[in-house]
């Protein structure tokens, strides 16, 4: 499909409401009185003359999605739509479903021949290039970790960026870059403030299990490991994840990325196994009860080498490894018991997300704790 004119895709999709603010972000010269044809009008105007000024709200992300759109004369067809969200959301692009998980991405022809002298500019741009590496870090930490008071995002983000943000510092930038103000939320609860991804259901429910755990340390990881964090369809890498894509792709899923990415968020949010085999047969024809048992084996690996919000990032098996190297070896001759005597053993209690004591490195809920 051809679209022509940028202001015929943002009549379309837009409310005036969303038209006037377009007008204020862009500072085009507008009448609250205007028609919403008469505000896509100046709208398309002021970003045919300087599309540049798009910086201010989008990452490299989106300007590589465009650059795509651009080379591809305009028309890009993809399974994925979610990266394609933010250029949505301000009707730079239009999208159709001409069939299910298939979705057709249009540039309007004049924004794209408009855009296309001016994007390696663009990206070679200096402001643009700190101001991207500062949105992946951002992204990054509240991504690997889940959620943060304001201090700890003060603390990491300025522990990593070797700057001094202050916290109002770091609110205003979240709150003036799109993507940064969809990916990232604020709550707050007793007058503190903190900062969770847009992917954790119940915000409230993980920050309690996070609280219980004052002992329990944020890891630091390397700079490049926490830019990597800030991609919008991340999760974790590791053996685990490499086998469940291998198989993914044995068996000829589509998608196995994103589906990954699902069964990861899942996880995350204390959704079940079982959910997520339900969710796997969907994409895969199951041959029996074995078939879905090596499924099973596999998200059982996956969840355990996961960094896990409820864990500030930590996971199960990584816990489980500091944790036994201060374990010490039972004595070659038990310890001999009176007789007749009642022994009272005083055993800690084991969390459901915590590693399991049976030594598996697995978490108690997927381990010994499924009997209970």
């Amino acid at each position: 499909m051809s679209l022509q004119s940028l202001a015929q895709n943002l009549v379309s999709s837009a409310k005036k409401s969303h038209l006037l603010d377009f007008c204020i972000d862009y500072d085009v010269e507008y009448k609250s009185s205007w028609k919403k044809e008469q505000l896509a009008a100046a709208i398309e105007k002021r970003l045919l003359e300087v599309p540049e000024i798009l910086t201010e709200y989008y990452s490299y992300e989106e300007f590589f999605l465009l650059e795509k759109l651009i080379n591809a004369g305009g028309t890009y067809t993809t399974n994925d739509l979610i990266p394609f969200i933010p250029l949505i959301g301000r009707g730079l692009v239009s999208v159709n479903t001409p069939e299910k998980h298939k979705f057709v991405i249009t540039l309007a022809e004049n924004f794209r021949k408009a855009l296309a002298p001016k994007i390696q500019s663009i990206f070679n741009d200096t402001d643009f290039i700190i101001q991207n590496a500062l949105d992946l870090l951002a992204l990054g930490i509240v991504n690997r970790y889940g959620i943060l008071s304001e201090t700890e995002m003060r603390r990491k983000f300025n522990h990593y960026s070797g700057q001094k943000f202050t916290k109002n510092d770091i609110a205003e930038m979240i709150l003036s870059r799109d993507r940064l103000s969809g990916d990232i939320r604020f709550l707050d609860i007793g007058n503190r403030i903190y900062y969770h991804t847009e992917f954790m259901f119940q915000p409230k429910s993980i920050l309690k299990e996070v609280n219980t755990r004052k002992d329990l340390d944020y890891p630091l990881l390397p700079m490049e490991e926490i830019l990597q964090c800030g991609s919008r369809d991340y999760f974790p890498e590791n053996k685990a994840t490499a086998a469940l894509l291998k198989e993914l792709n044995k068996r000829k899923v589509s998608n196995p990325k994103e589906l990954v990415r699902t069964a990861y968020i899942m996880l995350q949010n204390d959704l079940g196994i079982q959910n997520i085999i339900q969710l796997f047969s969907e994409h895969i024809e199951f041959s029996g009860v074995d078939d879905i048992n090596v499924f099973l084996r596999m998200l059982l690996d996956f969840s355990n080498t996961l960094p896990q919000w409820v864990l500030k990032g930590n996971s199960s098996e990584e816990l489980f490894r500091e944790e036994k190297k201060f374990l010490r070896p039972l004595p070659a001759e038990p310890y001999p018991l009176p007789a007749g005597k009642t022994v009272r053993l005083n055993v800690p209690k084991v969390g459901r997300n915590d590693p399991c004591p049976c030594g598996s490195g697995k978490k108690y809920k997927h381990c010994c704790g499924v009997h209970h």
